[in-house]
């Protein structure tokens, strides 16, 4: 049985760490210890006092990283001397110490690279660990892997009694799943990154993305094959992908946490708050949203106060309070554990439910609400893009300001905020393939590996293979990106694959595509608010006995 792992301190320490980004402690202390993280995303710094609590921080997206390789050594370190002299001036006090986090197994090709650029921005460094322990260092893993899902690479790290007995890294990370996002909606690479950060679109991409979290998943599967690993524990940025826990459990068999809880969030038009005066910081809780939201309508006759989040829900069973879902689907709970309560209950008869029920049938009938939010195709995005709605609720993993931002270009470049609408929750359900090989029957197995081979070590077979010919289904631009030729998209060049598996064989010797810009990735690690932790994390149930009766019971 995998351990029972908690992660309240895991987000409390999240949730010091986006306080002191706007806000840093000047506390005096000792000593300040410094970690910087080179991202393929952005590049943070993250300061801790004497008694290793978070003090101040910053994080910037930059090019200067890929795939966990440093591609712009100058670049990096000005990033990092700058960030550090602005942390200096905050707190008042010279920042000495740092430790920073690699790519595992890339120790010998590049972790000198990240040594000498934290030391060529005046750091004197004192740690230089792989990123899957480095983040164990706070989730305190003691059996079973720590898996870092991050922009371009997925690292392992096998753990034993609390000890690293192996680790590595393949590429394939988010920026594949961009990639594959963008084929198939047609999108710029930067707006298929901004869609997928949304939560409100993860259940209509998921199936997408799904033959890529699947190599991922093999990645997993080849790299603990051997070692008796009875969990995954996902960290990194694009394990934030509602469902991808659930796609790699099934794959590899193993059962799988990530420890990152989702805050309930009002997402408001700022501009109509401040020309109203509205009272945002008088909302503690959704019970608090509904004056505001007469106020609005009262000066705004022809606006819908509130639109949904996505069809059939306006927001409201994600500000339940404690609830654990028990990895049910949140719009048909079969039996949910209220207020950490261990008996399964019945959602439909609970109080919570009347209550959240009377709220939206008041919102309903005072015209504050989408008459049709129950059948319509809107997404949110699209209905405050159009100018006629003040707001919706959501949940989200990232801080206010960061959740605005980067949101406001999808809601029609109209002054955007967030408000928190009440605490982080970790429940079971948040926390819980294409494989390389030579078939049994191959006549020439000798050859059929000489071949696969060619997928590492030949560029010309590789991109052959993933973009077809040149000329004809892709151009190779002088930048060394590639596109689809003049007057051609992906619907109409002969040879699609990378559109189904996003790359193939070695990712570095594979042209990127055309718009692939770092910046524009989504941060490493999506930050969260301190959360209580349900008493049965860890908990999963093994459903195989009960299919037939469920089945029975769905067709009721």
């Amino acid at each position: 049985m995998p351990e029972e792992v908690t992660f309240a301190e895991c987000d409390r320490l999240v949730q010091e760490f986006e306080q002191v980004i706007k806000k840093p402690v000047k506390t005096p202390s000792s000593v300040y210890y410094t970690g910087v993280d080179l991202g393929t995303a952005c590049v943070v710094l993250a300061v801790l006092d004497e008694n290793r609590r978070p003090v101040a921080g910053a994080y910037r997206y930059a090019d200067v990283v890929r795939d966990g390789m440093v591609v712009d050594y100058i670049g990096a370190i000005r990033l990092v001397r700058e960030m550090k002299e602005e942390l200096e001036e905050k707190l008042g006090t010279e920042l000495i110490y740092a430790a920073a986090a690699i790519p595992p197994g890339t120790d010998s090709l590049d972790g000198g690279a990240i040594k000498n650029v934290v030391q060529g921005a005046g750091f004197e460094i004192t740690a230089l660990l792989d990123e899957p322990t480095a983040a164990n260092q706070v989730l305190k893993i003691k059996n079973g892997a720590v898996v870092d899902i991050g922009g371009g690479t997925t690292g392992i790290s096998i753990l034993k009694d609390g000890k690293v007995i192996r680790v590595d890294d393949e590429a394939t990370g988010g920026t594949h799943f961009s990639l594959v996002l963008a084929g198939a909606y047609k999108m710029e690479f930067g707006d298929a990154e901004k869609y997928k950060r949304q939560p409100e679109h993860h259940s209509e991409i998921l199936p997408v993305l799904k033959p890529v979290i699947e190599k991922v998943a093999a990645i997993i599967s080849r790299q603990v094959e051997g070692y008796d690993v009875q969990g995954l524990y996902l960290v990194g940025g694009t394990c934030c992908l509602t469902g991808i826990e659930s796609i790699i459990e099934k794959k590899t068999g193993i059962p799988t946490y990530k420890p990152y809880a989702l805050t309930p969030m009002l997402i408001y038009r700022e501009d109509i708050a401040q020309e109203l005066g509205l009272d945002i910081d008088s909302i503690q809780s959704v019970n608090d949203i509904t004056p505001l939201l007469e106020q609005v309508k009262s000066a705004y006759p022809n606006m819908t106060p509130l639109a949904p989040v996505q069809s059939g829900t306006i927001g409201l069973h994600m500000c339940m309070g404690d609830v654990d879902w028990l990895s049910d689907d949140y719009y048909n709970p079969v039996g949910v554990l209220l207020d950490n309560n261990t008996t399964v209950t019945d959602l439909y008869t609970s109080d919570v439910f009347k209550e959240r029920a009377q709220l939206a049938r008041t919102w309903h009938e005072n015209d504050l609400v989408m008459k049709d939010a129950a059948t319509t195709t809107t997404t949110a995005a699209e209905a405050m893009a159009s100018g006629n709605y003040f707001g919706y609720i959501a949940a989200y993993s990232y801080p206010e300001e960061d959740t605005a931002a980067s949101l406001q270009a999808q809601c029609g470049n109209y002054d955007i905020a967030a408000k928190i609408l009440d605490d982080a929750f970790l429940s079971t359900g948040d926390i819980n393939a294409v494989s390389w090989m030579i078939a049994s029957t191959t006549d020439v197995p000798e050859a059929a590996l000489a071949f696969l081979d060619l997928t590492y070590t030949d560029e010309d077979i590789i991109n052959l293979l993933i973009y077809g010919i040149e000329g004809r289904d892709y151009v190779l631009n002088e930048d060394g990106t590639v596109s689809y030729p003049e007057g051609e998209d992906s619907t109409t060049v002969p040879y699609t694959a990378q559109l189904s598996c996003g790359t193939l064989g070695n990712f570095l010797k594979m042209y990127p595509t055309e718009g692939t810009n770092p910046e524009s990735l989504a941060w490493e690690e999506a930050q969260n608010k301190e959360a209580e932790t349900s008493v049965v994390m860890g908990f999963t149930f093994d459903s195989s006995s009960l299919k037939t009766h469920e089945i029975g019971r769905a067709h009721v």
